[in-house]
């Protein structure tokens, strides 16, 4: 554990002893007409649903009001579905930071791509997730890759959101709502087979008897890089606390999460970037009290242990390290070499005891005016190698 302590100081201190720019601050002009029309969908919906696209449609202050409406629907080439539907006070809702919703991944907590402005949006959320064929492996560092399996999973859930940028630099974000989830058996995947007839139903915690939670959740970003789209130097820095209360005691649990990172320019032989990330999780509950595993924290795919597919590793503690050297030989295309070193334990205070997992390789990015459009990335690990296709950057 202490060594994973040692790591955020100094990426903490790299940030903080970097020559930083001051934040821009950006005024609204006075007769801005309100944001209305159509917009495309395209990346993913979540860690292993494959590339997604879609459409959306957004009207900010409907009547001449502060009140606005959005809606969004994906599909993903795997079969994944996810449907969300916002309204409320949502001019500033892409300018400020929003904490991401209850069930999202570690290294997906916030809109950290986004440039931010002071201000605030406060708006109902409701989100109906429909994922076919989510792998799983088992629970724990010594899961079987050969142990791969599948479940369905699908529910709604419907949040209160509020957000506020108090500062270009710093934001406040909290949710508070419902989430309902109907967990099964996989359909229509002949490649895997459905978890049921893999594992022991009763052994995995949450299948039999899927839990409703009530959700409630707060976080905090601190965001002092000279570029949010592509950052080249400064640092970042997130944390978020949620609570999960189920209809019973047995599956009530706590999550604390943290994100930080650090970027710091070379002139070397190759100047580039050198850029760092940190994710921690936890998960805390009751001795007699269970997280349910579709709940549980993940690490592998396109976000973190990128030699391993996507779900390989599920714990109710995790640390995470990527490190990255970034060089652009062109304006359109960047280089850059990385490794990512993962830890799991069922405590947070057991990680620094386990057994280190990691993955190394090279990405090659095509970027236009000033932002990463697209990645294609080789890994290599110890269960062999991987070949990724993605849109958008990595952090």
């Amino acid at each position: 554990m202490h060594a994973w302590i040692a790591w955020l100081a100094l990426v903490s201190f790299a940030g903080l002893t970097t020559p930083l720019p001051a934040p821009q601050s950006v005024q609204p002009p006075a007769d801005r007409e309100p944001d209305r029309g159509f917009f495309p969908y395209l990346g993913r919906i979540v860690s292993g649903s494959g590339l997604a696209a879609g459409v959306g449609y957004r009207y900010e202050e409907i009547l001449g009001s502060l009140v606005g409406a959005e809606a969004t629907a994906g599909w993903s080439v795997r079969g994944y579905q996810l449907y969300r539907t916002r309204a409320g006070l949502i001019n500033d809702a892409r300018r400020t930071l929003e904490l991401r919703q209850a069930d999202a991944g570690v290294a997906s907590m916030f809109n950290d791509t986004a440039v931010k402005r002071p201000g605030a949006a406060l708006y109902t959320e409701i989100r109906y997730r429909s994922y076919p064929r989510h792998p799983y492996y088992g629970i724990g560092g010594e899961s079987k890759r050969d142990d791969v399996s599948a479940f369905k999973l699908r529910g709604p859930a419907y949040d209160l959101v509020g957000q506020w940028q108090v500062s270009p630099s710093f934001g406040l974000s909290g949710r508070a709502g419902l989430l309902e989830s109907e967990v099964g058996p996989r359909r229509g995947d002949s490649k895997r087979p459905s978890v049921e007839e893999r594992f022991d139903p009763v052994s995995i915690p949450g299948f039999l008897t899927t839990p409703t939670y009530t959700v409630l959740g707060v976080g905090a970003a601190l965001d002092r890089r000279d570029s949010p789209r592509d950052p080249t130097r400064g640092f970042f820095a997130g944390a978020t606390a949620w609570r999960f209360e189920a209809s019973g005691r047995q599956y009530d649990f706590t999550r604390v999460t943290l994100d930080a990172r650090g970027y710091i320019p070379s002139s070397g032989p190759l100047p580039g970037v050198i850029a760092l990330r940190l994710l921690l999780s936890g998960d805390h509950t009751a001795p007699s009290s269970l997280v349910p595993f579709f709940l549980l924290q993940t690490v592998g795919g396109a976000e973190t242990l990128r030699s391993y597919p996507s779900h390989r590793w599920r714990e109710r503690a995790l640390a995470h390290v990527t490190a990255e050297y970034r060089w652009q030989p062109h304006r359109l295309v960047e280089i850059a070499p990385f490794v990512d070193i993962a830890s799991l334990a069922s405590t947070f205070e057991s990680l620094s005891a386990r057994r280190r997992l990691y993955s190394y390789g090279v990405a090659l990015r095509g970027r236009w005016k000033g932002r990463v459009l697209g990645r294609l990335e080789w890994a290599l690990g110890p269960e062999g190698g991987r070949v990724l296709l993605f849109a958008g950057p990595l952090f």
